[in-house]
């Protein structure tokens, strides 16, 4: 499963990339080691399957990435790994490194983000929501907009609000009008399968304004016109 976490003592970045192409799993983790780095996470455990073939596979994009010279300590990486990379991954579906070059100091007050990267071939909705889009693990609450944009396929405040209507109140926050202001964190994965439902039940029917009717209408009556 193509999945993501700060664990909680904010010291390992975990991250699994199981049905994630093979060529954003190698920008992702790129990514991954800098945004670490600069958060001052020292370490990174990175699960990339155990493939049959390596040449192609996603360990050895991991390979190449810490081959490259990123700010990972080699000793934190398995000999046996740099040796045979083929027979280690082949055995070992995971690697996880220490960071040895911290951008600068860990802050408590700093938000931390997490690029996004796509997980197309995952079933599960939420995890592929997780993975793409922006990660703020320390984050407790997400405004209305934030979510509405996250959950995308077109969802209004007003949709949201409705879908909000079956969960806990004490998970949403609500202006002095009623108006949905915030969510929290912890409602996002139930809310995205959700949301999931609510959009097979409620498809999305674009709306046109005026101007553009009337500028189809009268193209339509000039492509009609005798010639």
């Amino acid at each position: 499963m193509a999945d993501q976490e700060l664990k909680s003592t904010y010291t390992l970045f975990w991250i699994d990339f199981h049905k994630v192409k093979v060529a954003e799993a190698r920008r992702a983790i790129k990514k991954r080691i800098s945004e670490c780095a600069k958060f001052g996470i020292s370490r990174l455990k990175v699960v990339y399957g155990t493939p049959d073939r390596f040449q192609g596979s996603i360990a050895e994009a991991l390979h190449q990435v810490l081959e490259s010279g990123s700010p990972v300590d080699p000793s934190s990486v398995p000999f046996s790994f740099w040796r045979n990379p083929a027979e280690f991954t082949r055995n070992v579906p995971f690697i996880e490194v220490s960071i040895s070059q911290h951008l600068g100091p860990s802050n408590p007050t700093l938000e931390w983000a997490f690029s996004p990267f796509n997980a197309d071939f995952e079933d599960d909705p939420w995890k592929r929501n997780k993975c793409q889009n922006w990660f703020y693990p320390r984050r407790e609450w997400h405004t209305a907009t934030e979510v509405a944009a996250r959950l995308g396929q077109h969802c209004s405040l007003g949709e949201l609000a409705e879908v909000l209507g079956a969960f806990d109140g004490n998970l949403v926050r609500r202006t002095s009008t009623g108006a949905v202001h915030s969510v929290s964190a912890s409602l996002l994965p139930d809310l995205v399968a959700a949301w999931a439902r609510f959009r097979l039940e409620h498809p999305h029917t674009p709306h046109h304004s005026p101007a553009k009717l009337t500028r189809k209408r009268r193209r339509k009556a000039t492509e009609d016109l005798p010639s």
